[in-house]
């Protein structure tokens, strides 16, 4: 569906938002998306976490929200479920939350990992999981497996409910070395 430029226009200023805590990112992503054509679009420079922020976005209504969260790189870092927990509380009921986390957080069979993915699944449905390629972080420090999680806000995970496993390791795409 292509869109008219006043529809366009009329989302990118009404339901486009984003938040990004990195102050010296911030910057970097809102004139990423001015030179895109795309405006502020929303962006909060600020902490997802922080209350008002939270009320800021949900005052707004949200039904989708896809999220990048970052990786957890030391014990003290924040769990990336965390991340999605928080983005699905922000959702609408039935509101779809989509995310790219470690393959590992969709794995997890102990400690922390495993509590907070039990604590999604008994507030939200899992409706899709996609493997994406090893290499899909190349070329960033992060060089982690990943996956795509898609989520149902609201709405508590049926005992024998049909989960999608897409697997998507081989894209097509090659790297050269």
């Amino acid at each position: 569906m292509r869109w008219r430029s006043g529809q366009r226009k009329k989302r990118q200023k009404n339901q486009l938002f984003g938040i990004e805590y990195q102050p010296e990112i911030y910057p970097l992503a809102v004139s990423n998306m001015f030179l895109h054509g795309d405006g502020k679009s929303n962006t909060i420079g600020g902490n997802c976490f922080d209350n008002i922020t939270i009320e800021k976005i949900k005052n707004k209504n949200p039904t989708v929200g896809f999220l990048n969260p970052p990786y957890k790189s030391e014990k003290n870092d924040i769990e990336e479920f965390e991340f999605v927990l928080n983005n699905l509380d922000c959702l609408e009921k039935h509101g779809r939350c989509v995310a790219i986390i470690p393959m590992s957080c969709a794995l997890a069979q102990k400690g922390e990992r495993l509590r907070l993915k039990e604590k999604l699944l008994s507030k939200h449905t899992l409706k899709a999981v996609f493997s994406m390629p090893n290499e899909l972080f190349k070329n960033s420090k992060v060089g982690v497996v990943t996956c795509i999680m898609v989520f149902e806000a609201h709405i508590p995970h049926p005992a024998n409910k049909k989960t999608f496993f897409g697997y998507f390791k081989d894209d097509g795409f090659y790297n050269k070395k």
